[in-house]
């Protein structure tokens, strides 16, 4: 994995004097905690969770990605251009398009921690709508499908 330090790195740290005891791996730590704080900060927000978490399997086109929403298109291009300012996501034009992706690797140890927060949100999902499917019908998911394979 490739260290990029982001433009807003405090200022203490940009003029760090490497000691020559060791101190080296102190501060590589250090860095990669602040950048992995970094990261988390700017992910935080629910709107850039779920742009990620469309782009995180397959390319997606900035028109695409807003019509997910309900807010204006400007609001998440500013979004995208903040994800895409940190490395998070890839971008490329093809036309007048820009083609966005997330950039795994860019979020290390991170990057299986949202795969299963998003399992989990999925799986919480379907369990929610089978409870409100039980509830409506007054029968389980499983007797419905039963139902389908007798017929």
């Amino acid at each position: 994995m490739t260290l990029e330090l982001p433009a807003r790195i405090p200022d203490s740290t940009k003029n760090a004097q490497f000691p020559a005891d060791g101190g080296l791996d102190i501060i590589l730590v250090t860095t990669k905690l602040y950048l992995m704080a970094s990261t988390l900060e700017l992910i935080a927000g629910p709107r850039r969770q779920r742009l990620l978490q469309l782009m995180w399997d397959r390319e997606r086109t900035a028109g695409d990605l807003a019509a997910q929403f309900d807010v204006t298109f400007g609001a998440i291009s500013q979004h995208l251009r903040l994800l895409s300012d940190a490395n998070l996501v890839e971008v490329r034009r093809v036309g007048r398009s820009r083609i966005y992706r997330a950039k795994k690797e860019s979020f290390g140890p991170l990057a299986a921690a949202l795969q299963v927060m998003w399992s989990d949100q999925l799986a919480k999902l379907k369990q929610l709508a089978e409870s409100e499917i039980a509830a409506t019908t007054g029968h389980h998911v499983d007797d419905l499908d039963s139902d389908k394979e007798k017929k």
